[in-house]
């Protein structure tokens, strides 16, 4: 017997107690918001494809009708707002065709110092009628082209078709009727543009300044990402929201500071990021490569949970990777910013123990005038030693595991320690002394960035793979033992180097060994597994990396 309550809705008395007497109701606030998605996880499917199909010389691009545009009448979780138009990064209305939930509801806040906060423009698609191309900025000499897109691209990727509500009620009405009614039309009147005219400094909201110094005071280790990617943040807006919700996230995670600017500027970059995986070209460029480097570095210190990320945008950056070896343009940001997705790659390898994303054999005949033994610079061969470490991850996690492979990555890892510089020679090593309570080697090193500790990683993965070790009968138990000493040596060695500096890069490489064999450390006494604890705890600390699962596991393994 359904009875009518009077407001339109019925109800059935039988179905009245369905909820504990103690259950917890949760209060609804006045106002909700609501979220599309679907272009987001459009997206992800072609971010999957172009996995697979980025060598391909033809790519469908998304048909408008395969994507779910918010309704006009719908609210967004950014609104456009007319506050704050004096925002540098602020663009005209009728310049922002397509973005993604432009402004944002900080455009009210007040800043750090008491200024509003950024009211970021839609800066990424504008009508064209030419084909054009934008030239690079004088201010800096890369060999990467800069892109703009010609006059029939595809149609890019969309989560919402807003502009300013209050000036255009239908979100587009400012367009023609032409391209509001044709995906034809549209492809051949609206295009994806990476680069604007460089911003005027001053910022003239303090937060944008304070994020933006923060990352190049203690974010950007190497030189192309302190001094390049700065500069050309100021006239690249995907660019520069990485930036900024990279530098917000370390700082949320750090001090004080608001999370939800980091989600801001990172919802904001993603919306300008993901039309242009359509486009091969831009794909190939590299200042979006350096930005998707960056957004992988937000997420790795996004979760509290190691290991609990999608690794999203490492699967987008692998993407740009390989793209930058399928265009051959390779510049000093490309270069450098594909040796920090390769660090990347190799850390999510060993956590979550899965076969690299970089192309590696596509890469191998690419790099190698870079990745033999004749001389070099010390960079040069810090960076052989990674790719070293790479192969070896890649076989060890993959289905090449052979004594053939592990032979050649035995002798390249040796080779590579009797040629290199005697600049990597350690200015001074002491080593462990357990009856001292020292218990790991003090191992200062000339320079941070040399390969001393990968060599280290690349020794102990060799150990712990090694094919003809026997596992069982006569030997095996001897074996075990030598393997441990010897694995417990090299990662002593990778810590004793980041325990010797100040440096969080050097930190987070000693996490890469300890996420491998801490376990290992099972038999050492207390204080020295207490030690890997600290060393996990200061590298969060400094760096922003959830580390808290990585201890709480070791203790486990530990049995403390």
């Amino acid at each position: 017997m359904l009875g009518d309550r009077g407001d339109g809705f019925r109800e059935d008395p039988e179905n009245d107690n369905i909820f504990a007497e103690d259950h917890l109701w949760l209060a609804t606030p006045s106002k909700l918001t609501f979220v599309n998605e679907t272009p987001i996880v459009t997206a992800e499917y072609r971010h999957q494809h172009m996995l697979c199909d980025v060598r391909s010389p033809s790519m469908s691009p998304p048909r408008r009708d395969h994507l779910s545009p918010i309704s006009p009448g719908a609210t967004e979780p950014f609104p456009l707002t007319t506050q704050g138009d004096d925002s540098p990064l602020a663009v005209s209305r009728s310049s922002a065709v397509i973005h993604n939930a432009t402004h944002s509801r900080f455009s009210s806040h007040e800043g750090p110092f008491g200024h509003s906060g950024p009211n970021f423009g839609g800066i990424g698609l504008h009508p064209v009628t030419t084909t054009t191309t934008t030239s690079p900025p004088d201010y800096l000499d890369l060999t990467s082209p800069r892109h703009s897109i010609s006059s029939n691209p595809p149609a890019p990727a969309r989560c919402s078709d807003r502009t300013n509500s209050d000036d255009h009620p239908d979100g587009l009405s400012h367009l023609s009727s032409e391209i509001l009614n044709s995906p034809e039309a549209l492809h051949r009147k609206v295009g994806l543009l990476l680069y604007e005219d460089r911003m005027q400094l001053p910022f003239k909201v303090a937060r944008e300044a304070l994020l933006f110094h923060h990352y190049m005071e203690s974010l950007a280790a190497l030189r192309h990402f302190a001094v390049d990617v700065p500069e050309l943040a100021l006239s690249c807006p995907v660019l520069l929201y990485a930036l900024m919700a990279f530098s917000a996230r370390h700082l949320s995670r750090t001090s004080s500071f608001d999370s939800a600017v980091a989600d801001h500027y990172h919802h904001e970059c993603v919306s300008l990021i993901i039309p242009m995986l359509d486009q091969r070209d831009l794909v190939a460029d590299e200042t979006l490569f350096a930005a998707a480097v960056i957004l992988r570095a937000f997420e790795e210190t996004n979760d509290s949970k190691m290991g609990a990320e999608p690794e999203r945008h490492l699967t987008g950056t692998s993407v740009f990777a390989n793209a930058q070896l399928e265009f051959r343009t390779w510049g000093g940001l490309g270069h450098a910013a594909f040796w920090v997705f390769v660090r990347q790659d190799i850390y999510m390898s060993l956590l979550k123990q899965r076969p690299l994303k970089v192309d590696l054999a596509g890469w191998e005949e690419r790099l190698s005038f870079d990745l033999g033994f004749d001389a070099a610079t010390d960079c040069t061969w810090a960076n052989r030693m990674i790719w070293i470490v790479a192969e070896i991850v890649s076989f060890c996690f993959g289905d090449r595991l052979s004594y053939t492979n592990w032979e050649a990555a035995r002798a390249k890892t040796e080779r590579w320690s009797l040629t290199r510089p005697k600049s990597f020679d350690p200015i001074l090593y002491i080593d462990r002394d357990e009856e001292a309570k020292r218990y790991f080697p003090e191992i200062r090193l000339g320079h941070p960035w040399h390969g001393m500790q990968y060599y280290y990683i690349a020794k102990l993965f060799l150990a712990v793979y090694n094919p003809v070790v026997p596992r069982i009968g006569l030997g095996a138990q001897k074996h075990r033992k030598s393997i441990s000493d010897e694995v417990l040596q090299n990662a002593e060695a990778v810590c004793g180097i980041a325990f010797a500096t100040t440096l969080v890069a050097v930190k987070l490489t000693a996490c890469t060994a300890i996420i491998a064999c801490g376990p290992w450390f099972y038999d050492r006494p207390r204080a020295e597994q207490e030690l890997l604890l600290q060393l996990l705890r200061c590298t969060e600390m400094e760096s922003a990396r959830p580390t808290e699962s990585l201890i709480q596991g070791l203790m486990e393994e530990w049995e403390w």
